[in-house]
């Protein structure tokens, strides 16, 4: 379901979709850690504002937010980052967005 200047512009590349279709920001970001030491993160479908979310691109940082990296993606609402993927005694944080044709949203806040 796309709004109706999208269709009179007849151009799915225009600023209007990319602005306007993208999804939006991921709020309830939840983390949980297992004896393994698997990280668990959950978290709540966003607005799609008129494009289905395709997946998830999950970020993450070890040095306080100072620096991100893409660590994975996610077709799901929920995502398992393997302790074989982390260094032992680094403190992580992550992020996640919902990605559509239109493009990447907005990035959750991090988790703590």
């Amino acid at each position: 379901h796309l709004c109706n200047k999208c269709f009179s512009a007849n151009n799915f590349s225009h600023q209007h979709l990319a602005n306007l279709h993208r999804p939006g920001k991921i709020d309830g970001l939840r983390l949980q850690q297992d004896a393994d030491g698997t990280i668990r993160l959950a978290w709540a479908v966003p607005p799609d504002n008129g494009l289905r979310v395709t997946h998830y691109t999950l970020t993450c940082s070890a040095d306080g937010g100072a620096s991100w990296h893409e660590c994975m993606e996610s077709a799901v609402p929920n995502a398992s980052i393997g302790a074989s993927l982390l260094r032992d005694g680094m403190g992580y944080s992550f992020r996640v967005a919902g990605v559509n044709l239109a493009g990447t949203g907005p990035e959750s806040d991090p988790t703590q």
